[in-house]
């Protein structure tokens, strides 16, 4: 039980701390790409974070292997989806006026 906890904390906390901090910076007038390029390496950093934890609780090479790959395809697709997400957000913020 244990192992699946801190398998998908970093996830969950990908899934939610980049996208708030994006909206954020955006919400403070920071440059969009600044902005993506922020939350994309925020995303690389508790994803690196969660992949040491994993090596570290996982003793199986191939249960290794495949948390990793499953890090790397949710480090890439919510890399995707926060940059979708800004895009967005800033159009609804220069068709508001800010």
């Amino acid at each position: 039980m244990v192992l699946i906890i801190v398998f998908f904390t970093p996830i969950v906390a990908a899934m939610i701390l980049t996208p708030v901090y994006g909206i954020t910076r955006l919400k403070k007038s920071v440059g969009l790409i600044t902005t993506i390029i922020q939350t994309t390496l925020l995303n690389m950093l508790i994803f690196i974070i969660g992949s040491i934890s994993h090596f570290h609780f996982e003793k199986d090479g191939i249960g290794q292997a495949i948390g990793w790959g499953i890090y790397a395809g949710c480090f890439i697709i919510f890399s995707i989806i926060n940059a979708i997400i800004l895009i967005f957000y800033r159009k609804k913020l220069r068709n508001k006026g800010f």
